[in-house]
């Protein structure tokens, strides 16, 4: 956790009672910062989704928050799956993004759904907008059974290739029973071989 040292938190709603913004105070009734910045708010679409957050210092300027950007825009589909999460700076330029606690970052993903409503792809970019490396890889692909069960996943690099992630794997198949519990999974490399691999 980092910096939440306030005296005061407001929220604001729209006419829809959606949060549009939260700003913090001091003792003393004037803004102040906590993890990076004093005020964040956020936007939406008209079905309801939000589509934007911007991250403001004390003086009502864009800041760049604790996790490297700005501004966080979303886009989605027409079954609202969310499909596309771009990160700015206080310019409007992409930047690279860090999450939560996670190694590295990227300036963009992108995610396709399959008509289950199933993530089958998704893939990260840079800020120059070409394919980025994100714990260990650049684009995720899965499939799934029935039930919605991943049944196989892979990873590939920034060539398109398949590549070994963080995971130690590029790619796995899993197998369940009748009640949905998963009863095998199969690690390969990039060659297709099986792996031996060792979990902490």
């Amino acid at each position: 956790m980092g910096d939440w040292e306030h005296a005061k938190w407001t929220i604001k709603y729209d006419k829809y009672g959606r949060e549009i913004e939260w700003a913090f105070f001091n003792a003393e009734g004037n803004p102040c910062m906590v993890d990076g910045f004093a005020r964040f708010t956020t936007k939406y679409d008209n079905r309801g989704n939000m589509i934007e957050f911007a991250f403001f210092d004390i003086d009502g300027k864009l800041c760049m928050n604790e996790n490297g950007y700005a501004i966080n825009t979303v886009k989605y589909d027409e079954m609202d799956n969310e499909i596309e999460r771009a990160f700015f700076g206080v310019d409007g330029k992409p930047v690279i993004a860090s999450l939560a606690d996670m190694e590295g970052g990227f300036a963009k993903w992108t995610a396709t759904y399959d008509d289950r409503g199933n993530m089958i792809e998704v893939a990260f970019f840079g800020i120059d907008g070409n394919p980025h490396l994100f714990l260990g890889d650049a684009k995720r692909k899965a499939s799934y059974d029935e039930q919605g069960n991943v049944i196989e996943f892979t990873s590939f690099g920034i060539d398109g290739e398949l590549i070994i992630n963080n995971n130690g794997y590029a790619r796995f198949t899993a197998a369940y029973d009748e009640r949905g519990n998963e009863i095998e999974k199969i690690y390969y490399d990039t060659a297709d071989n099986i792996l031996d691999l060792k979990f902490d």
